[in-house]
Formats: structure tokens, C-alpha cells, sequence
């Protein structure tokens, strides 16, 4: 049991002694570098903060929002592409007899004619497609053909 003593003190002995040569042979950096504490917070597996429900609910009700808005855009691409909005452009066509109805340029001057609402039916669906709400203008090409400027009142 004493030999086991014996031989523990030595390797500890032997251990600094190595310690202390090689911080002579070795010295440290003059330069000490402080390392950033890692301020980011821990995500789950799912990528969610857990302390940022709120953040979390937010971004929920942004994708939520994303998607009706999408619909929206899907549903009113449907609706100019159907016989009903064929049927009411011809209408409006036939009122203002094919002209601006700010100028009263026409396609016979050339002129791309287009009908639209008065009143988006994006901010007011409950009136429905009443021809009394479209216009009929023209649009003017650019020389750049960069921008069109809409004829409108």
C-alpha cells in the first residue's frame, strides 16, 4: 500500500515538473482573445424559439394571411378569365361606345382599350359585378415600353 503512495506522489511530482517546463519552453499568448458568449437563443427541432411564442404566433398569422391573400389573387384570376367578366366588359363596351371615358379617344385612334372597376373589388366585394362600376380607358405605352401610364379619372 505504501509503494502505491510512493508511486502517486512520484507521477504528481513528475507532472508538475512537466507542467513547469513546458510553460518555460512554451510560453502563452501576450495577446488574450475573448471569446463571445453565444448570445443566440436555442431553437427546438422544429427551428421555433421557445421563448418567442409571440414571435411564433405572429409569423403564423402572417403565413395565414399569405395564403388568403394568395386565394384572393387565385379567385380574381379565375373571375377575369370566365364568360361572366366577358359578358360584363362587352357591356361596358357597348355603353361608352369603345371609348375612353375621360378623352373619348377610342380603338379607332389606335388606342389599347381596357375596362376595369370603378371601385376595386378587392376593398369592395359586396357590390358585386355591376356594370354601373366599370370604366372604360385606355392605356399609352411608354416610348421605353417600361412603363404605362393608366388614363384614368
Amino acid at each position: 500500500m505504501e509503494t502505491l503512495v510512493i508511486l502517486a506522489v512520484v507521477v504528481w511530482v513528475l507532472f508538475k515538473l512537466v507542467q513547469k517546463v513546458t510553460s518555460k519552453l512554451y510560453p502563452p499568448d501576450s495577446v488574450k482573445v475573448q471569446e463571445k458568449p453565444d448570445t443566440t437563443p436555442a431553437t427546438d427541432a422544429w427551428g421555433n424559439y421557445p421563448k418567442a411564442e409571440g414571435h411564433v404566433v405572429l409569423f403564423e398569422q402572417y403565413r395565414r394571411e399569405q395564403a388568403l391573400r394568395q386565394q384572393a389573387a387565385k379567385e380574381a384570376d379565375t373571375f377575369y378569365r370566365s364568360r361572366e367578366w366577358r359578358r360584363l366588359r362587352y357591356q361596358a363596351f357597348q355603353r361608352y361606345g369603345n371609348k375612353c371615358c375621360v378623352c373619348g379617344r377610342g380603338a379607332s385612334d389606335g388606342m389599347v382599350m381596357h375596362v376595369d372597376h370603378i371601385k376595386p373589388r378587392s376593398l369592395y366585394p359586396h357590390l358585386g359585378n355591376d356594370s354601373n362600376l366599370l370604366i372604360v380607358f385606355y392605356v399609352q405605352i411608354m416610348p421605353d415600353d417600361l412603363v404605362m401610364q393608366l388614363h384614368r379619372f
